[in-house]
């Protein structure tokens, strides 16, 4: 089972804005919920900043759940908070003890995001060679197997 948590607000516009430590607060209930009804995993949805994602990875963290994070991302490749996929996800992971298990990218083509998130980036920024990123709406015009390199 895999417990699912949205965003505090809305998941394509940022109203107010929560820092780690509140996120965590904030999603801790649901976390605890979700590791009493026995969910073996938590995934973080249409999540818009930084912040909140972290907040949440560390709730699945202290009560011992992996946790998937889903960023969205505009046409751009940037989040609504104007930070690029790949600082996002490096932010996530600088400041989390366990890193989420992979990533997603919801809503959104990969010629969205991809020139935002190069394979040096992944390459370095990965804490474990099994983490993904995976995009939501991937088709045969793109491949990730373009990518030179090992991830």
């Amino acid at each position: 089972m895999n417990g699912v948590i949205g965003p505090r607000g809305d998941g394509y516009v940022i109203g107010s804005t929560m820092s780690a430590a509140e996120a965590a607060a904030y999603h801790g209930l649901q976390a605890r919920a979700f590791a009493e009804a026995g969910a073996e995993m938590i995934s973080a949805i249409t999540m818009t900043y930084a912040e909140e994602a972290i907040g949440i990875a560390r709730a699945a963290g202290a009560v011992s759940l992996p946790v998937v994070v889903s960023l969205t991302v505009e046409t751009d490749g940037r989040m609504p908070s104007g930070q690029t996929l790949g600082d996002a996800i490096a932010q996530i992971d600088a400041a989390t003890t366990t890193s989420p298990a992979y990533y997603m990218v919801n809503c959104a083509h990969p010629t969205h995001f991809i020139e935002h998130l190069g394979c040096a980036h992944l390459r370095l920024q990965r804490k474990s060679p099994k983490q993904h990123v995976v995009a939501n709406g991937i088709d045969q015009a793109l491949s990730w197997d373009s990518c030179d390199c090992d991830i």
